[in-house]
């Protein structure tokens, strides 16, 4: 305790912690790893053939923000511990978080009385699963490709976001579906629910920007943000539902699925622009960098689909550079 205490009393740590605070880095870090949470799942939602550099460095990075949580450890993968099929990915990562969440709920009650003091815990929590186990669940409610038999049997379908799962018909098994649309019930719509009705409920003193215990709980959600943008969650849950959720059900693979996500994700940086919702010009500023990095991202994906689909030879270095400054320049 002696040590540790030590080691925060250090003039450096001092110096540091007040510089992360007078820059705000902890807002931005937030906006930052809620861009990352998009661009992780843009590859398997849209079904992007990526370079093969670009796709390796990508798949390691991005692993644990698709919910393969141990993929900075070589050797070690989910299979390990017997979760190697999508549905139980599903079951897991969607009852998981909840279990997490209901006992951190209940520990605070049974030794205060009051959810309150969890809810920082819960928001983080929910916070960094939702768009990937969301995404999970719409992928697996699309569509099914088909694939043509040479010896003129029926034609063989499979789910695209796990090859391994044969469908009936069109669509997934009655079971993974089921799985499916629970993780869209619990995270998908839950969780801007859940955003929603704690703001709602404590809206008033966030705009006189009072002091209460269930505002103090609720600063991962407006502390940074103007009291009279005190909504802009849901706004950014919304970016993340339609990029990474619904646009996973409108043809996927094609270039019209891409096109569709470029335009929502260049409606919500106009939207940015025009709420400037953070109480910071720097945070503002960085909030329009990271949104016009994700309408990069989408138009060099798009011309990666392209390339693929068409043949035009683009050199896949060049593309790999564009992917590469548009998804971690802004890092």
């Amino acid at each position: 305790a002696g040590c540790s205490r030590a080691v925060w009393a250090h003039p450096c740590v001092i110096r540091v912690g007040a510089a992360a605070a007078a820059t705000t880095l902890a807002v931005k870090a937030n906006i930052l790893l809620g861009f990352a949470l998009v661009v992780a799942q843009i590859g398997d939602v849209y079904r992007i053939r990526y370079p093969e550099g670009y796709l390796s460095l990508t798949s390691r990075l991005f692993a644990p923000l698709q919910l393969q949580l141990f993929g900075w450890i070589p050797g070690l993968h989910l299979r390990c511990f017997g979760v190697g099929t999508l549905q139980a990915q599903l079951l897991v990562f969607s009852l998981l978080p909840l279990g997490i969440v209901l006992l951190a709920v209940g520990v605070a009650k049974a030794r205060c009385g009051t959810m309150v003091p969890a809810l920082p815990f819960v928001l983080r929590c929910t916070f960094l699963f939702y768009p990937a186990v969301s995404s999970k669940g719409f992928q697996t409610l699309g569509a099914c490709e088909c694939f043509e038999q040479v010896d003129g049997t029926p034609d063989i379908c499979f789910l695209p976001a796990d090859y391994s799962v044969r469908c009936d018909g069109s669509h997934a098994p009655a079971r993974l579906l089921a799985l499916g649309m629970l993780a869209v019930a619990l995270f998908g719509v839950g969780v801007p629910l859940l955003y929603a009705s704690l703001l709602y409920a404590c809206r008033d003193a966030i705009r006189r920007e009072a002091k209460t215990p269930l505002s103090s709980a609720l600063d991962f959600l407006h502390g940074s943000l103007r009291p009279s943008t005190l909504w802009w969650p849901l706004v950014e849950a919304a970016r993340a539902l339609l990029l990474t959720g619904f646009l996973a059900l409108v043809t996927p693979g094609q270039l019209f699925q891409l096109l569709c996500g470029l335009l929502v994700a260049f409606a919500f940086t106009c939207l940015q622009l025009w709420c400037a919702p953070y109480r910071t010009t720097s945070n503002n500023l960085f909030a329009m960098v990271v949104n016009v990095s994700l309408v990069l991202d989408f138009v060099s994906s798009l011309g990666v689909q392209i390339d693929a689909e068409y043949g035009d030879d683009i050199d896949p270095t060049l593309l790999s550079i564009a992917l590469y400054a548009a998804s971690f320049a802004i890092f």
